[in-house]
């Protein structure tokens, strides 16, 4: 399993799972038979290459290699083919998340003390209800066709103003 040779230099290491990837790394100032290294490394190996770094690496038993980049941080590493699966549970709440946040940002429009042209307090309306059938979508949580905002005109002072009735 490994070279327990007796080192006098700082001797790197890697240890890795059952399945090979690298989940962690570090250096000894001395390897003996008798070093002991924390648990979840199922096999240790002495002097990996210094690019070697925790997840983003494995061993196939010949020579270490990459792991390919992770597409997004929905997806989780399936251990055992060293390829990303999507976690779907995971992005449809961040999607869920994002949702309830931007119809947060828009509560304000659907008051009745505000007072909004009914052409742009309409367009608010359907984006809210846009943002709410998300989930009916095909192809959720991964393809997601977000709605856009409604409209707004500039102030003077260049910052966002809905367009509201004189009355």
């Amino acid at each position: 399993m490994c070279d327990y040779s007796i080192r006098s230099k700082k001797m790197r290491w890697a240890g890795i799972d059952k399945y090979g990837i690298v989940v962690m790394t570090g250096e000894s100032p001395k390897i003996t038979e008798k070093t002991t290294f924390p648990d979840e490394a199922a096999k240790v190996l002495l002097n990996p290459p210094a690019i070697v770094k925790p997840g983003k690496w494995f061993h196939n038993g010949q020579s270490f290699q990459k792991l390919p980049d992770r597409p997004s941080e929905h997806h989780v590493l399936d251990r055992k083919t060293k390829t990303w699966a999507l976690d779907r549970v995971s992005c449809a709440k961040a999607a869920r998340d994002k949702r309830s946040a931007l119809l947060a940002e828009t509560d304000w429009a659907m008051l009745s003390d505000v007072r909004l042209s009914s052409d742009v307090q309409a367009e608010y309306a359907l984006y809210r209800q846009a943002l709410r059938d998300l989930t009916q979508q095909e192809g959720f949580p991964e393809k997601i066709m977000w709605p856009e905002l409604p409209q707004q005109k500039k102030n003077r002072f260049n910052k966002s103003k809905p367009v509201v009735d004189k009355k």
